[in-house]
Order: C-alpha cells, then sequence, then structure tokens
C-alpha cells in the first residue's frame, strides 16, 4: 500500500520524508535496488529509479511471461507463418534420409553464421568430425509442410557427471 502511496507523492513532486525508512526500503527492494543507507539516501535512490522508469519485480515477471510467450510462438513458426508442433510432440521419427533435401557445408555456413551470425554453432562439424553426433533422426512434420526436423544424440566433448 506503501508502494502506491510513495508512486502517488512522486508523481505530485510531494515530499517523501513523510514516509518512515521500512516503507521506503519496502518500495526500493520491490525494483531490486540497494535499501541500505540513511532515510535521505534512500529517498534520492527512489527519485533516481521513479525518473528512470525502474518498474516493479511483479510487472518485470509479466513482462517475462508475455516475452516468453511471444518466443514460444516465434519458436514454431517457419518463414511462410505456418505454425507446427514442437518436437516433442511428435512420434514416429525415423531414419530414412531420402527426404532430405540436398545441403553443402556452405548452405550450413550462410545459415548458421550470416543469417544466424553465431559463429559458436561451427563448432557442430567438429563435434561430427570427432564422432559425437549419434542417433540422427528425422520428421516430415506433415505431407504438406515443406519443413522438417532433424535430431541427434550429441556426446558433450568433455566428461561430466551425467554421462
Amino acid at each position: 500500500m506503501a508502494d502506491i502511496a510513495i508512486s502517488s507523492s512522486l508523481e505530485i513532486n510531494q515530499d517523501l520524508s513523510i514516509y518512515t525508512v521500512n516503507q521506503l526500503k519496502k518500495y526500493l527492494s520491490s525494483r531490486r535496488q540497494n535499501v541500505s543507507g540513511r532515510k535521505q539516501d534512500l529517498i534520492r535512490r527512489i527519485q533516481g529509479s521513479f525518473r528512470l522508469n525502474i518498474p516493479t519485480t511483479s510487472t518485470l515477471a509479466q513482462f517475462d511471461q508475455l516475452d516468453s510467450e511471444r518466443c514460444e510462438i516465434d519458436r514454431f513458426t517457419v518463414s511462410s507463418g505456418k505454425k507446427v508442433p514442437p518436437p516433442l510432440a511428435l512420434f514416429g521419427w525415423t531414419t530414412d534420409y531420402n527426404n532430405l533435401p540436398d545441403v553443402m557445408e556452405k548452405d550450413i555456413y550462410n545459415y548458421v553464421v550470416l543469417k544466424k551470425n553465431s559463429k559458436r554453432q561451427l563448432k557442430s562439424k567438429g563435434f561430427y568430425n570427432d564422432g559425437h553426433v549419434h542417433k540422427v533422426e528425422v520428421h516430415p512434420i506433415d505431407d504438406s509442410s515443406s519443413h522438417m526436423y532433424i535430431s541427434a544424440l550429441v556426446l558433450p566433448s568433455f566428461p561430466s557427471a551425467d554421462h
């Protein structure tokens, strides 16, 4: 409740010294701001966070949720705008590679490095050459789709406790 009152006071440029230190700290902690220091330090920090329009953690959580939902939708939408099911929802994966398009190394480079701007992914060729890639399977998604999923088990390059 004090959070709303402090926000209202800030909007009308009212003196914040009428609030207790605990109320000021609660306002700051709801915005993940430092709560140490004297009362005047807290007031200056609150005024600064108000000018910077720093949202509360609950507002940030809502933004994160919306962004996550948007990314999930984008993640399973192909370039034509058609939505495809997530790969974990598909059954009937196969090792029949006859329907795979001809893909050259330069095509992969153009996609990964030039389009996705990710040179780190080029390590995948080294993993393949070193024998880390196993159990490659494909799924054509559906009969009308021009896309397909490719899945592989890739062993880590360094042993871990899990493998």
